[in-house]
């Protein structure tokens, strides 16, 4: 009778620890795979956002490309004036 209630009372312990980590081992793969999913969202994301990015800049750069353009030959036709009302007061 003694050998049967030491055997009891050394499994019980056994059987709920080894419960616990069985559990523990199964939520830790799928905490794993949930994680593992999360970073390769975040990537394709990433890769996104970035090509996202630089359509935005190729659009906002060929936009001040233009300006420029359009405020050179502004201060080109400005000098073109201030050259002729030079030579009008010279005269």
């Amino acid at each position: 009778m003694n050998e049967q209630l030491f055997v009891t009372i050394a499994v019980g312990p056994m059987l709920s620890l080894i419960i616990v980590l069985a559990g523990y081992i199964v939520q830790n793969v799928n905490l794993n795979a949930r994680i593992g999913e999360v970073r390769a969202d975040m990537n394709t994301l990433r890769c996104e956002l970035k090509d996202l990015m630089q359509a935005e800049f190729r659009a906002i750069r060929a936009e001040m490309e233009k300006n420029q353009s359009e405020l050179l030959s502004k201060f080109a036709e400005l000098d073109h004036r201030v050259n002729r009302l030079e030579q009008i007061v010279r005269k």
